[in-house]
């Protein structure tokens, strides 16, 4: 059964590999496609590329959490398409996210799509980077406003914020 803490766990513990591998691969944009190998029916060849083969067990660890994070978004995508979800909460709160991952990953996926040859493969998430990236809502194609509230301070609270600033200023000098 999987509850809170451990789902909790299993996310950081997902991000941190995840993580790990993009610092890795370093700035050889696409070579993350090399985790798009599959597992062949008849086991005839190894789908584990021959550099790696060494470490078949990390490899497809580290491949099983690429697919995880992948189908997270993919379902995020479905539950906002179908206004499950709450995108402007969502959009909010992980539009930085989104977006760099689909252009870490998007490799990866193209991969992917072209080994399956099922292009349709995480279409959601492809959609909803592309709709977020142009603050665009992914269910209604409406602007999506990132939050630009302003704080009003008064001048009595302005003027008591700098005189204590100026007072914290003056005991570090001495």
């Amino acid at each position: 059964m999987i509850n809170r803490n451990n789902w909790d766990k299993d996310v950081i513990e997902a991000r941190t590999v995840q993580r790990q591998i993009i610092n890795e691969l370093g700035s050889q944009h696409g070579s993350i496609s090399k985790y798009a190998a599959t597992e062949n029916p008849d086991r005839s060849s190894d789908p584990v590329p021959y550099n790696m083969r060494s470490d078949r067990d990390a490899y497809l660890k580290r491949r099983i959490t690429l697919l995880t994070i992948l189908n997270d978004y993919e379902n995020a995508a479905l539950g906002i398409r179908h206004g499950i979800l709450d995108e402007q909460f969502l959009f909010q709160f992980m539009r930085s996210h989104v977006l760099d991952d689909w252009k870490q990953l998007s490799p990866l996926v193209y991969e992917i799509r072209g080994r399956a040859g099922v292009p349709q493969l995480y279409v959601e998430f492809e959609g909803l980077a592309a709709q977020w990236d142009q603050e665009l809502s992914y269910c209604t194609g409406m602007s999506l406003a990132l939050s630009r509230r302003r704080i009003w301070v008064s001048q009595s609270a302005k003027s008591g914020l700098l005189h204590k600033a100026v007072q914290q200023f003056r005991k570090r000098r001495q």
